[in-house]
């Protein structure tokens, strides 16, 4: 299995996690409760970096910063439309 892909329902990258301390097998990132510390602590890190909008978040989750040039604007977009149908204002500031 091939570890530049990624895992699980958050979609993590196997080298993320490992960079940040997951010491398990790639394959194990597949479930929800082995992710789910690994994603609350990248987004956290990426919140404290600046990335506080729910459009600035979604683009640092998947361009692995909201600064750099590379702007995922179709994944933004579809993070945002789900943001909204759950009740989410993307206006708002995000709140850890």
């Amino acid at each position: 299995m091939a570890t530049a892909c990624s895992f699980g329902p958050w979609q993590v990258l196997y080298h993320t996690a490992a960079d940040r301390g997951f010491m398990g097998a790639p394959w194990e990132l597949w479930g929800t409760q082995v992710c789910e510390p690994w994603v609350k602590m990248e987004l956290t890190r990426q919140f404290n970096r600046g990335a506080k909008t729910i459009q600035t978040l979604a683009d640092a989750w998947n361009s692995g910063s909201f600064t750099d040039a590379n702007y995922p604007g179709d994944y933004v977009a579809k993070v945002v439309t789900a943001f909204k149908a759950a009740g989410g204002d993307p206006a708002l500031p995000l709140q850890l």
